[in-house]
């Protein structure tokens, strides 16, 4: 009983200890992509500038500076306007891509007039991935390796056990009622496929690089909505095995 007592108290203190300490808490960080490189654009482009009130229509083809969508990029290209007595423009423009869009605007160089452009573009940026070591994968977003040392949780209720020999559970942290899902980390130590995924923080308490386990830990709430698909990442398989009678 003392021990658990002091088990608790440990817990519930170091937030508050780090901070006085000036420790900083980890926090969430953009993840990284793989396969980011420059693109094309293939669309429609228009032209203003002359005497004309008719403004110039026509395609145009851009290389553009990033595949990675909702960012700003740069680029070049040609531009060919069928009705046009100087049909050939070469541009150099700055946009917006969305996904599998870009818009652009710029300044055609040869024709000498403004150009607004927009048209099909592969935004496809590539997997994310984090390289911050003891950070997991949620989505475009890199978490700090989650506190799953059992001595730091109450309330444990074993949900399951995956086909791969993982078990999941149910659990509050000591110091919060918020109900998550997710695993412990003494089980992991218990098994040589995936020790590797378990880090010792400064405190003495286990850390799981979820990452590591192409899973993430989820509230409760959402693991009701959408079952292990909640928890998965990437292309993993996942499924509880058939508990014995």
């Amino acid at each position: 009983m003392n021990r658990l007592l002091a088990t608790t108290a440990l817990a519930l203190l170091l937030p508050i200890a780090g901070a006085f300490a000036g420790s900083p808490v980890p926090s969430p960080m953009p993840a990284d992509q793989k396969g980011v490189h420059p693109t094309f654009m293939l669309g429609i482009a228009v032209e203003f500038g002359d005497s004309s009130q008719t403004p110039d229509v026509g395609v145009t083809a851009k290389v553009i500076s990033s595949n990675k969508p909702n960012q700003f990029v740069a680029g070049a290209g040609v531009s060919y306007f069928p009705l046009s007595g100087d049909p050939f423009g070469i541009d150099l423009s700055a946009g917006f891509n969305l996904h599998n869009v870009t818009i652009m605007g710029g300044y055609d160089l040869l024709r000498q007039k403004p150009q607004i452009s927009a048209g099909y573009a592969p935004t496809d940026g590539g997997d994310y991935f984090c390289s911050l070591p003891g950070y997991s994968l949620s989505g475009s977003t890199c978490y700090p390796a989650a506190l799953s040392d059992r001595r730091l949780k109450r309330d444990i209720v074993h949900l399951g056990t995956l086909s791969d020999g993982i078990r999941v559970y149910s659990f509050r942290y000591v110091w919060s009622d918020t109900v998550y899902v997710g695993v412990m980390a003494q089980d992991l130590l218990e098994d040589p496929r995936y020790r590797h995924a378990v880090v010792t923080g400064d405190d003495g308490f286990y850390l799981v690089d979820y990452d590591q386990l192409q899973l993430t830990m989820v509230t409760f709430s959402s693991f009701n909505a959408f079952g292990l698909d909640a928890m998965v990442l990437g292309s993993r398989r996942a499924e509880f095995m058939a508990e014995a009678a």
